[in-house]
């Protein structure tokens, strides 16, 4: 109301319908509102992107597996977070699959943990070719979580394999050579697309251009989120 534009993390409110009150708050007033999608950041993931849509990826399958730690605090209090490893972590790898590959157009889900879920099971649909799976479990400890990379991804296209740990394409084939990834950082935990995405946004900003990561445009992935809540019977964590 007061003209200031917003730059949110996630969740963007404990369900989709309050994400969407947000960005209308933020048309009503004339600012941009955008939503902190670290992971559309990465260049690997812009890569991907490209592929897909210069035709010289055509995806078949993809499975992306991700293991955490328990979630304590507010992320394990769905009266904070709107829900457990689904809505605070699950939805970065949703929004890439959106982002790749287009809308969904079939789902089914598994959903286990009170109050708030710790492990999720999605399985998507996008047309007659491709197929998804989301894995997530926050079940481990912190010393267990030093066992190897926490998200692991194997596309599979037509004739071709990416292979994906963390932020960083590991092994290909059938594809272009990606290119470098972004140098490690020990201040970036999750990866530097956070650093990537917030400069990009400060010079959105300066220069009164599009944001990279409008709330509007995710609204549909934030959406996808209560979409498999109900589609897993909890109701209760989407929103009603």
């Amino acid at each position: 109301a007061t003209g200031v534009p917003v730059l949110c993390e996630k969740p963007v409110g404990l369900n989709a319908l309050q994400a969407r009150e947000l960005a209308q708050l933020g048309t009503g007033a004339g600012v941009p509102v955008g939503v902190v999608l670290n992971q559309r950041a990465c260049a690997h993931s812009r890569y991907i992107r490209d592929l897909v849509r210069t035709g010289q990826l055509q995806p078949r399958a993809a499975a992306v597996s991700i293991a955490l730690p328990r979630l304590g605090g507010w992320l394990a209090d769905p009266a904070q977070s709107g829900g457990g490893v689904l809505r605070t972590i699950g939805v970065h790898y949703l929004d890439l699959l959106r982002w790749w590959f287009g809308e969904p157009d079939n789902l089914s889900a598994l959903c286990r943990g009170q109050p708030c879920e710790d492990r999720i099971e999605v399985t998507a649909g996008f047309g007659e070719q491709l197929i998804a799976s989301v894995h997530a479990a926050a079940t481990g400890s912190q010393a267990s979580a030093q066992a190897g990379v926490p998200t692991q991804w194997t596309i599979e296209g037509e004739g071709s394999r990416l292979i994906l740990h963390g932020h960083e394409i590991v092994a290909f084939g059938g594809v272009p050579e990606p290119p470098p990834v972004e140098p490690p950082d020990p201040a970036l935990w999750f990866g530097p697309g956070h650093l990537t995405l917030i400069t990009e946004t400060s010079r959105a900003l300066q220069t009164g251009t599009d944001w990279p990561t409008p709330l509007d445009e995710a609204l549909p992935s934030l959406e996808l989120v209560d979409r498999i809540y109900t589609a897993a019977g909890r109701p209760d964590l989407a929103g009603g």
